[in-house]
């Protein structure tokens, strides 16, 4: 039995490409989209940029071919992916909760997904956050990315 997915790339600067393709039932959904590779013109690998070479080949544990599963029913995560999606750049409902790995979906009914931007996927920020933030005084990103809001303490080293 065939299930229709729809796959959504969304690239920097608000570009997004939207493609149909008819998925066999049971089918890992990166493998769905790797078989497919291109419809019209548009990529629907699962990875975005150097990430189609440097993954995990389906296991689950790198994280490069998450994408956020706007509508139909997966079940829940088992431990390997909850542990992946919970570990940087990922985080715990990052994308409404709604981010799964690819790898790690079979399908068995009609899908929606969207494959977000940045090496993993994992950029969720919309444009009018990142126009805010850009006009906000600057803040310490790369502790906001640990779930910190200001630097380490000095320790006196």
């Amino acid at each position: 039995m065939l299930h229709p997915v729809t796959f959504t790339r969304r690239g920097e600067e608000g570009f997004e490409t939207t493609v149909r393709l008819e998925v066999e039932e049971g089918t890992s959904l990166r493998r769905a989209l790797l078989r497919a590779a291109e419809v019209d013109g548009v990529s629907v690998s699962p990875h975005n940029g150097a990430a189609a070479w440097v993954n995990c080949r389906g296991f689950g544990t790198c994280g490069t071919c998450a994408v956020e599963v706007v509508r139909g029913e997966v079940p829940p995560a088992a431990v390997r992916e909850a542990w992946r999606l919970d570990f940087p750049p990922h985080h715990a409902g990052s994308h409404g909760g709604r981010l799964r790995l690819a790898c790690r979906i079979a399908v068995h009914g009609p899908l929606e997904v969207v494959k977000h931007p940045g090496f993993w996927g994992q950029e969720e920020q919309s444009r009018e956050d990142a126009e805010q933030d850009r006009e906000s005084p600057s803040t310490d990103q790369g502790a906001r990315g640990l779930g910190r809001s200001s630097p380490l303490p000095h320790t006196g080293e």
